[in-house]
Parts: structure tokens; sequence; C-alpha cells
């Protein structure tokens, strides 16, 4: 490989300095709370609640201790799906604590799609809420441990005394720890910074979420690494509005706040615009979080200029490209101009490139910025897997200790994100990502080699749409594709070819159709019928048979650029 860099191979290298620290975050909380026992870890507007980093410690060992008290042990996997609640962090750390997996359900998630995922990697114990927002579980409560096989318990916060015949109080959980005398650091000490932390779902291009698991060492240190390029202290408070099911919001927010003993403030359960901008001012941030949807919809909120936004000194910008003119308008609009576009993926512990504030503004609006120390990176043709010339556009693949450990439970799936290179006899992850690193070390994001589409920070697999389309009568065949859209980055078009059966149903029925199983930001936006448009009258197809994706992106395009029929656009999804 010295010799491919050399030569002028695309492979790079991060700094060899500082090196990756040996740390699980049980550990963590204990040194925080001896040396920055008063400071602030997370304050939640919306519940008028808070803890500070000691009462953090000792809540989590009670919460910890209750756990055990129910059988939970080590390697265990404890789910957790709820919005943005003081109750998320204490398991966060309580799991930590134990050496128990802590598995992130996105509140989104159908009843099946639920089960699915949590019976994949046997799940043991559920805390939840009972709903909120727009969200209603009561009716899956009482199916709950008989849909998912391995759960044993339901944990239940915030709920209500009819909730009882088939769930816990979370407080209960919290008030038998009290009474336990169960020696944690003895547990404590048998757990390891390699040991897994989290369960974290992904979407790739095959369908269905897979667990990707993630070291203590690897989100400590990406958190680390993430607080060091923002310059990040002990007084800094972070609006982040982000979902904490997301690598964004536990990694990127909490490990990050945690690892630099700053706090995150919680805003809203769900993303508010005003409830964010309203807490920016009432809490004095000096960082806010969101994806490139948020900004622009808080910029647009007729209440914007309103809000005090004069203590926020940085933001982090993420979801999809941001172009010089918002970055630009963002600056403007907020008064800071110490913003981090990067680049990374759930399975490398979130963030692996990022931009600094000293870089050119070429570099922080056409770059995903430089590789982080403890990570390897190189650029391999997708088809043979051997490496490209720096500048050439290929597949990245990485190393270091941010990597995932596996896809939990699924080996087949590991290895073919895991493979061992035939020019250096490494075992590299294949991030199914496109793009290509620079001269200077910078890498440049030009697509995906899988078909992902990222629909306001959102991953979406395409296929799991596309199986549910195909099991409706009226449907012979389907593709779905991503296509730009202003404000989400993407959004979900369906190609679909009438079967002959019955009557075409209308776009509505389609998306209910697949409400019924998927979550609602699933649904198709644009569902064009094969002979309806000029642009679609043929599939586009491979010499042998298979329906071409590239094509159907440009043919989407052409129909977005023509006009769409206006009942073929339901209300803003």
């Amino acid at each position: 490989m010295a010799r491919a860099a050399k030569n002028g191979g695309s492979i790079v290298h991060g700094p060899s300095q500082p090196c990756a620290t040996d740390k699980t975050f049980g550990n963590l909380l204990r040194e925080q709370a001896q040396t920055n026992g008063n400071g602030l870890l997370v304050l939640s507007d919306h519940q008028n609640k808070s803890l500070t980093y000691s009462q953090a410690d000792r809540r989590t060992d009670d919460l910890a201790r209750g756990l055990a008290a129910m059988g939970v042990k080590k390697g265990d996997r404890v789910a957790v799906m709820m919005g943005n609640l003081v109750e998320y962090v204490e398991l966060f750390f309580a799991c930590a604590k134990l050496g128990t997996l802590i598995t992130l359900a996105n509140y989104g998630y159908s009843e099946r799609e639920l089960h699915s995922v949590l019976s994949s990697c046997g799940t043991s114990v559920l805390v939840m809420v009972p709903g909120f927002d727009r969200y209603d579980y009561r009716p899956w409560i009482p199916r709950l441990k008989s849909g998912i096989k391995s759960l044993e318990h339901v944990i239940m916060v915030n709920g209500e005394a009819n909730d009882g015949a088939h769930s816990i109080p979370f407080e209960e959980v919290v008030l038998q720890g009290t009474k336990s005398n169960l020696d944690l650091l003895a547990i404590e000490r048998t757990n390891n910074s390699n040991d897994i932390l989290n369960l974290q779902f992904t979407s790739g291009s095959t369908g269905n979420p897979k667990a990707s698991a993630l070291t203590h060492k690897g989100v400590f240190n990406a958190g680390k690494l993430i607080g060091d390029t923002m310059y990040l202290k002990s007084y800094d408070r972070i609006c982040t509005p982000v979902p904490l099911f997301h690598s964004f919001g536990i990694i990127i927010g909490l490990a990050t706040a945690a690892a630099r003993g700053a706090s995150i403030i919680l805003p809203s359960e769900v993303f508010n615009i005003e409830a964010t901008l309203r807490s920016v001012e009432k809490n004095k941030c000096t960082g806010i979080y969101g994806v490139t949807t948020m900004f622009v919809s808080e910029i647009a909120h007729p209440n914007f200029s309103q809000y005090d936004k004069t203590t926020l000194r940085f933001a982090i910008v993420a979801g999809s490209a941001v172009p010089e003119p918002l970055i630009k308008r963002i600056w403007a609009a907020f008064g800071i101009t110490q913003t981090h576009t990067n680049w990374g993926l759930t399975e490398s512990s979130s963030i692996c490139t990022m931009t600094k504030d000293t870089d050119t503004m070429e570099k922080r609006t056409k770059t995903s910025g430089r590789l982080f120390p403890g990570f390897s990176a190189k650029i391999v043709d997708p088809v043979t897997n051997l490496i490209m010339q720096r500048g050439e556009k290929g597949e990245i693949v990485l190393r270091g200790a941010g990597i995932q450990k596996c896809y939990y439970g699924d080996e087949e799936k590991t290895k073919e994100a895991h493979k061992i290179s035939s020019e250096d006899g490494l075992e590299w992850f294949h991030s199914g990502d496109e793009g290509y690193i620079d001269r200077e070390g910078y890498f440049c994001i030009t697509g995906r080699i899988k078909d992902m589409i990222i629909r306001g920070g959102e991953n979406i697999a395409p296929l799991e749409i596309e199986e549910r389309l195909m099991n409706h009568p009226a449907i012979a065949q389907v593709s779905v594709i991503g296509v730009p859209d202003e404000k989400y980055g993407e959004q979900i078009a369906a190609f679909v070819e009438w079967s002959g059966n019955g009557r075409v149903p209308t776009d509505v029925e389609l998306r209910s159709w697949v409400r019924e199983t998927l979550a609602q930001f699933k649904q198709p936006k644009y569902i064009w019928w094969l002979g309806s448009r000029k642009e679609f009258q043929l599939w586009p197809k491979t010499q042998s048979g298979k329906l071409r994706k590239p094509d159907l992106r440009i043919i989407g395009n052409r129909i977005l650029a023509s006009g769409v029929i206006p009942n073929q656009i339901s209300a803003r999804l």
C-alpha cells in the first residue's frame, strides 16, 4: 500500500496522534462525576428535567442495579424506543455499566418493523413510552411479548396505571435498584473498551435493517475527536433536536458532550422548530445540531428573528451536501461562521472525516474534510476492489478503531461488508459510498454505490418499499429511487407497472398501503405509472434484463423538470 500511495494510489491515513483511548462509558461517567460533578450533562426543556454528571452517575447506578434485579446481565440486549428524553440518557449509561447492549429502535417504526428488528437481535427488555406526538404505541403493548419471542420485560416511561398489566414503570425499576447491594464496580471491571456498547439499525441497499454493533472504544473516540475539532469545552451547551436513536444524536450529540464534560440540551421529544429556537435563547446554547432541512425550516420560521441566538459559536450541518449559498445563509442567519461538514456512517461510529473552521471556503463547501486519526481509507474499483488513482471516483473503504465489530447476528451481511483485500491482505469495511480523495487528502462524496435514499437525514432502503408495493395486486413491477428535493435532500419516487388486475389504485391508496406495514416517512411522494408519462413508456433494462436504476433517476429528473401532474403529489409528506 505504501508503494501504491507513492505511485499516486488513492489511499490516505489519518494523523498518528492522538492515539485511540481505551475507555468504557461506565468509566467515563464515573470520571466526569468525580472531576466535573456539578457540570450539566443533559437538560430536557420539554420535561423541565436535568441531570448533572454526579446525579447521572447515581441514577444510572440505581437503574443498572434495577435492571440486574430483573435478570439483565452482560451481553443481553436492552432496546429503547422513545423520543428525546432524559431517561434515554440514563438508560444509555446504565447499560454501559452492566455491559449490556443498548439497542436503538427508530420511534417511527411500524409494529411489524419493531417486531422484526428486535427479534433479529434477541432483545430481552424493551424500554418505551406509550406514545408521543403522532405516535401511539398503546395498541401494540399487549402484543409485544407474543410478537417478540425473546422479549421478557417491557418497561414503560411516562406510562399510566392501565399500562401496568403488560409493563413495569421505569421509576419502579430505579427504586428496586436503590434496594440492591449489587457490586457494579466488580461488573465494570469485566467490561472492555472493545466490547460492544450498542446496536444501531441501519438500512443498507438490501432492505431489512441491519444491527451495526459499535464498541465503547469506537464511540468514545469518535466523540472525543469530534469534540477536539469543534474546540468543545465543558461549559458548552449543545442544542440537540436530532433524534437520539441515530448516530447523530447518540454519538455526535451525547457521546461527544460526555467525552468533553459538556452538555446536551433537548428542546423537544421530536423536532419542533419553535421549541428549538426557544431553547437556544433560554439555555444560552453555544452550539446547535441539525440536518440541512432543520436549518432551512428554522430560518424560514416567521418568528426566527425574535429569538436571541448570539450565544451560538458553532454548528454541525449534516444529512446531505451543503452548498456554499446555503452555508453562507446559515452563517448570516445564526450569526456564526464555525460550521462543520463531514462524512461518515453508522458503521464507522458516525463521523470519520470532518472539515475544520480553518479550512478554505472551497474545502468547507465542496468537500467533507479530511480523515480522523486512527482511520485509514482508500478508493477502490467497486467491481475489482483494486485501489484507484488519486482523484478517481470509486467506492470508499475504511479501516480503524471506529469501525463496527459486525452486523449483529448476521454473518452473511458482515462478510459482504468486511472484506480482505487481495492487495494488502487486510480487512476493509466497504461503505457503499462513492467518492474520491483530492491531492490534499480531502474527501469528496459523489454518490452511493448502494441505492439507499437519504430523506431529511433518514436512511431508507428502496427494497423494503418495493417489496411492500409488489404485494399489491394491482402492481406487476416496481422500482423505487430517490429524486432530488430542495427541502429534504431526497424524496421517494416509485415507478410502477399495472398488473391488469382490478382498477389502478390512486396515489393516496398506494401510500396508505405502504403505511400499513412501514413507517410514514417511507411512503413515496411521487408515483409514476408505466405509460402515464412520455418519459416513462418503457422500463430501462440491461442486456441481461435487469432494471437500470441510474436510467430511472434520469427519467425521474426529467419528469420533475417537465412539471408534475397536480394530483400526483399530496400535501407535503
